[in-house]
């Protein structure tokens, strides 16, 4: 699904796209470096586990990753495109405890490997936050 890597319709940072993979009985978004909120929710329909940008900068900003994670509702969310210790380059994004500052504790896990499937996939936190290797 074709989106926008900027809030002015592509007009700073171009295209981006959403990808939407369906495997066995599991809907998965990676929405990539999404740059708006304005998206064919609709398109996407119910998502099990959402892939989202929390960095911010080079994509939607801290206070919107809400906002979206409210609209599409998934069963999971695992953070992406943040800085880490391990990035080689000198990215102006957030780190992710700058995303978990505002989330209760009671919500978010860790976890080194995530294998979901429709029996256990309601027994996960609703944040899954993966280990990164860079």
């Amino acid at each position: 699904m074709l989106s926008y890597h900027d809030n002015q319709k592509g007009k700073f940072r171009g295209t981006n796209i959403i990808f939407v993979f369906n495997a066995e009985g599991i809907k998965i978004v990676h929405f990539g470096s999404l740059g708006t909120l304005d998206i064919d929710y609709e398109a996407l329909g119910a998502i099990d586990v959402a892939l989202l940008p929390v960095g911010g900068v080079f994509s939607i900003e801290a206070r919107e990753i809400d906002e979206l994670y409210e609209k599409i509702k998934p069963k999971i969310f695992i953070p992406m495109l943040f800085k880490t210790p391990k990035l080689r380059w000198d990215f102006d994004i957030a780190g992710i405890e700058e995303f978990l500052k505002y989330k209760d504790k009671e919500d978010f896990e860790r976890r080194k490997i995530l294998e979901v499937n429709p029996q256990n996939i309601n027994s996960f936190k609703k944040i899954v936050i993966l280990d990164y290797l860079r």
